[in-house]
């Protein structure tokens, strides 16, 4: 159980990273970078593109490396959660969250 609520708060805790860097306009990781141009560029919810680029890394990932090793409950999760909190904490915060940060 502990590991387990361990990684809802770390998926938490990297969503609300990702949502305050992405609206302050502040340079993100690499990935969420690109994931945040392919966005902007195709007009889709930033949520949903972070969801399909995460999970397409992960599965090159597990069709380079052959194995498992690795790559875990917490990395498939994660690939496929961390975009879905975004989308949450957007449609619930992100106006909020803007007239903090601007």
């Amino acid at each position: 159980m502990n590991i387990f609520l361990l990684c809802i708060v770390s998926l938490l805790c990297t969503a609300v990273g990702v949502v305050f860097t992405i609206t302050a306009n502040i340079v993100p990781v690499a990935p969420d970078g690109l994931a945040q141009v392919i966005s902007m560029k195709t007009k889709l919810d930033f949520g949903r593109v972070k969801i399909c680029f995460d999970c397409i890394v992960v599965i090159l990932l597990l069709v380079n490396i052959n194995t498992l090793t690795g790559i875990g409950i917490g990395t498939i999760l994660s690939a496929i959660l961390v975009g879905k909190i975004v989308m949450l904490l957007n449609k619930y915060f992100k106006s909020n969250l803007e007239k903090i940060i601007f």
